[in-house]
């Protein structure tokens, strides 16, 4: 199920597609609610402006960090389950052909994720 579909409100949005924006997920944040993405538009910086005034769910620019703590950090925090990936489908390492085809026609909601091990 999609996350907006459950019912609830969410504090944090992370968008790591890029793929919903922060239009599509203002109804699903609470009211101090952060729209985060790693995608930077044109539309984003709009949002980001306009929600910088006033009250309400904001929208916000992050960039990932490759470094091994950051990356540790992360993880213990989607082991803990305070962090909770949307996965749209799984493939295993034989069908990566599959996946791009579904990242490049589908344009999935959540994440396609490629099992390498």
């Amino acid at each position: 199920a999609d996350f907006w579909a459950v019912g609830q409100v969410w504090d944090v949005v992370f968008d790591t597609s890029g793929r919903v924006g922060f239009g599509a997920c203002r109804a699903a944040l609470s009211p101090s609610g952060r729209y985060l993405t790693v995608e930077i538009s044109a539309a984003l910086l709009c949002h980001m402006a306009w929600t910088a005034w006033g009250s309400g769910p904001r929208a916000k620019f992050t960039v990932a960090v490759d470094s091994a703590e950051a990356i540790q950090r992360v993880a213990a925090l989607a082991e803990s389950g305070v962090l909770r990936p949307h996965i749209a489908r799984s493939f295993e390492l034989d069908g990566i052909a599959a996946a791009h085809a579904c990242l490049e026609s589908e344009r999935p909601r959540g994440e396609v994720v490629v099992a390498v091990a």
